[in-house]
């Protein structure tokens, strides 16, 4: 025990490997997540817990985690030609953005991406919209990869939610430059006096200025790996990977989960949806999921 450099019986360890074993094998849920809903039962801290991984003193090995979310570096100078503003980005440039967002200070700010599975043929595609506040994620199923689908999935969520509740939701968005987000107009169309939101652009190649939602995407990688395609699967399985993904505990919110994070208002709205938050000794971050 005195080599070991903390103190940690062999009796503790198998209590240990008891607690996290199953979950980590069965369910691919993260240490975090699993030290934040059992840390009076470990009983042991999380960065003991992680050191007794390195040092092969459970069960589990690092291979069996989750995979750690890859932060992408910051570029540092922007050519000319990347600061060139394109016809779709006339007053929607990221200093656009920004200027709106600082003097919209208490409105939600989204941001939308698509998700691609396999690159070859005509596949089934992911739209993912994250709110900045909470690091809700959602995820919605695309037949195909238009600007048309975006702007038509746009359009149901905005009938089923009503003007007031979408803007409060989706007020101010920043996506990039992909061929499926540039019709700003369609995306922002409401009422005849009033946009649904407001659409803004990232820099062309500068996709980590939404850096939140490129990391969420890690999660999405879980279930289903970087070159595989998503057709088979269906609405309720996306709304299922929803559920759990957005119930696992966050450090940076102090273990908290993107479902607590939401306020009282936005968790009634997106109730709408049919969301459900997962208990957390039922996260499942397993490819097993989608078994029928």
């Amino acid at each position: 025990e005195a080599r070991q450099q903390y103190h940690t019986s062999l009796e503790d360890i198998e209590r240990i490997n008891e607690i996290i074993t199953p979950l980590v094998i069965n369910q691919h849920q993260s240490l975090s997540h699993i030290y934040a809903y059992n840390k009076e039962r470990l009983g042991v801290s999380i960065s003991t817990l992680y050191r007794l991984v390195d040092n092969n003193k459970l069960i589990i090995k690092n291979i069996d985690l989750p995979r750690r979310i890859r932060y992408r570096k910051e570029r540092k100078k922007r050519t000319e030609e990347e600061k060139r503003v394109s016809k779709h980005r006339i007053n929607r440039t990221i200093e656009d953005f920004e200027a709106f967002s600082k003097k919209h200070k208490s409105a939600s700010v989204y941001e939308f991406d698509t998700v691609i599975g396999e690159r070859s043929g005509d596949h089934k595609v992911l739209l993912t919209i994250l709110l900045r506040k909470s690091n809700f994620m959602f995820i919605f199923l695309l037949n195909r990869k238009t600007s048309k689908r975006v702007v038509d999935k746009f359009d149901s969520l905005y009938r089923k939610l009503g003007f007031a509740d979408f803007k409060s939701l989706f007020y101010i968005g920043l996506t990039d430059n992909g061929s499926e987000m540039l019709d700003a107009e369609g995306l922002e169309r409401g009422t005849e006096k009033n946009k649904k939101t407001h659409v803004f652009y990232c820099d062309p190649r500068a996709s980590q200025q939404k850096g939140k939602l490129e990391r969420n995407h890690e999660y999405i990688r879980l279930y289903i790996p970087q070159g595989k395609n998503f057709d088979h699967l269906d609405d309720l399985d996306i709304k299922k990977m929803v559920n759990h993904i957005n119930s696992v505990a966050r450090p940076q919110f102090g273990n908290k989960t993107p479902f607590q994070m939401l306020s009282r208002k936005e968790k009634k709205i997106i109730s709408k949806l049919g969301y459900k938050e997962v208990d957390p000794d039922k996260v499942n971050l397993n490819p097993n999921l989608f078994h029928k």
